[in-house]
């Protein structure tokens, strides 16, 4: 009965029906919900399965599996460091070494692809185009992946040992231990000498203020066109995208959202349009809320959607935190534009990378925009040429 005291503790935060709903699978005799089961289960894994397992662990992924069978991308279970995590990151910080990465061509090796100033990585002169060999005493090949992913996401206090071959070929070990980064949300650039360039790495609370500033900046240099690249967002604030939506769309009902009961909440713009032409970026990464911000803005003639078509997933998700500092990420509300609901969305454009930018990644870790064709793509349309 132990298992059943800490799911009902863990949930007391939530309400007492939860509780009461906990105790009640505890007490029902034909329940499919089963202490004994748990026990035997965990006792086979415990002793039977042929890697070292931490009970903690198991007793997390009881809690995550009975989330992850809702089967919802957008609804998932966090421990409580993954909690702490979490939090961190919408207020634009994170802790680690520093490093961004792609697998290599032969996924023997990580390339480096970015480095965060200011990091661990960035004061070891560890280099974008390095390579990462080995990651304490697990070799970096993708039948290592969960292994490997677990060291690039340790947030403890011990040094990790990166094993770094630098571009001449010299190989070094490097420790590093994470500390508290604060990266940037938004980058910009001017391209092609009159296109704004803005890249939404993470929409978080304050990002779109960024994003206004920006443009204004642009347009004060006499920059009036602009590429908003969200190819890689897939965690936006919800709240964000309802003023990221506002800040590019005129007067009227932007979208909708219903929630279980069926109520329906309508989000209207309440600030005057940019009106510039604008092309926005999308890919099978662009995931989440930011999709309905996509979706209401495609029917304006000035905007422009380039790249491949978005994840679809049309949802908004609340974080919901437990007695215990574990929390939950869960979908309550269904997206809608004009009352249909959303599915992937198609960009108008339709334009895959080309594989020499990707080999250009996996083998230097540069982003060449040079290659990028959707970037380019989107380039000619602003400057009426064509696509």
């Amino acid at each position: 009965m132990k298992i059943i005291t800490w799911i009902s503790a863990i949930f007391l935060g939530l309400g007492t029906s939860l509780a009461i709903t906990a105790m009640s699978l505890a007490s029902t005799p034909e329940s499919l919900y089963s202490t004994t089961k748990i026990i035997g289960l965990d006792q086979i894994v415990g002793i039977q399965y042929f890697k070292e397992s931490d009970y903690s662990d198991r007793v997390e992924g009881l809690y995550a599996g009975y989330v992850a069978s809702l089967e919802d991308a957008n609804t998932m279970y966090l421990s409580a460091e993954k909690a702490q995590i979490y939090k961190m990151q919408q207020q634009g910080q994170e802790k680690g070494v520093g490093i961004k990465f792609s697998w290599g061509i032969s996924s023997q090796y990580l390339v480096v692809t970015e480095v965060i100033e200011n990091s661990p990585a960035y004061f070891a002169n560890i280099a974008v185009g390095d390579r990462i060999l080995q990651i304490d005493d697990t070799l970096c090949m993708l039948s290592n992946e969960l292994e490997i992913y677990e060291k690039l996401t340790y947030t403890g206090e011990d040094s990790v040992i990166y094993t770094i071959q630098k571009q001449d070929k010299s190989i070094t070990e490097v420790p590093l231990i994470p500390t508290y980064i604060t990266y940037t949300s938004v980058k910009t650039q001017i391209l092609d000498e009159d296109i704004g360039y803005i890249e939404v790495i993470n929409l978080n609370t304050g990002s779109t203020d960024i994003i206004k500033n920006q443009i204004e900046s642009f347009k004060y240099r006499g920059v009036n066109s602009f590429i908003l690249d969200v190819r890689y967002l897939d965690d936006a604030k919800f709240e964000e995208v309802v003023l990221l939506t506002d800040l590019f769309m005129d007067d009227g009902i932007m979208f909708s959202s219903v929630d279980k009961q069926g109520k329906v909440i309508e989000y209207a713009s309440t600030t005057s349009k940019i009106n510039n032409q604008v092309a926005i970026l999308t890919n099978s990464t662009t995931a989440g809320t930011i999709e309905i911000m996509v979706e209401a803005l495609k029917p304006d003639p000035s905007i422009f959607i380039v790249g491949n078509s978005t994840k679809g997933i049309g949802t908004a998700s609340e974080f919901i935190e437990l007695d215990d500092g574990s929390a939950l990420i869960i979908s309550t509300k269904q997206l809608y534009v004009d009352n249909l609901e959303q599915s992937p969305i198609e960009p108008e454009v339709v334009v895959s990378l080309d594989t020499q930018y990707t080999l250009n990644l996996v083998t230097y870790g540069t982003k060449d925009i040079t290659l990028d064709n959707q970037i380019t793509t989107a380039i000619n349309i602003l400057k009426g040429e064509d696509a």
